[in-house]
């Protein structure tokens, strides 16, 4: 990525950070400009700037012909040991949204059985999307998207346009 040089008016300015999972915010940073030093502010949330995300629905929660693993990026998350059987399939979607939620990076809500998940470290990088079953009953179904990775956020990577 190129540092374009800029004038500091004195008004607030956005810039595009990279985050990390130990610093995911960032209020003010200094930007050299040649010999000039300036104090920006650095804002989250910038309009555009989308997560990647993925999703799924709990129908059915009888998970006791087998276990059932979700994988997402480099963690694996496993009924009755990482999220607790509710109940009911909305029950057992509150636990596993809370389950991704304590993932370094994941954010996850559960609208009844819908469980949505976000990941927003960074939209550069093809996170593992699958679940596991190994029992009989397909418990977790459908998966969105089904190509194994989470949807690409935006702005996605691509090439430089030169003209």
């Amino acid at each position: 990525m190129a540092f374009v040089p800029r004038i500091y008016s004195g008004r607030p300015f956005r810039v595009l950070v990279g985050l990390r999972p130990h610093h995911q915010s960032v209020l003010f940073g200094q930007i050299r400009t040649g010999n000039k030093i300036t104090n920006g502010l650095l804002v989250e949330g910038i309009a555009g700037i989308q997560p990647e995300t993925a999703g799924f629905t709990v129908a059915n929660n009888d998970f006791s012909t087998g276990r059932v693993e979700i994988v997402l990026g480099d963690f694996t998350l496993i009924s009755g040991v990482d999220f607790a059987v509710g109940l009911n399939v909305g029950a057992t979607a509150t636990a596993i949204a809370a389950a991704i939620t304590n993932l370094t990076g994941f954010t996850s809500t559960a609208l009844g059985a819908v469980v949505s998940i976000e990941y927003d470290i960074g939209t550069a990088h093809k996170i593992d999307f699958r679940v596991n079953h190994y029992g009989t009953v397909t418990n977790l179904t459908p998966l969105d998207p089904t190509t194994n990775y989470m949807d690409l956020g935006s702005p996605a990577p691509g090439g430089v346009n030169i003209g």
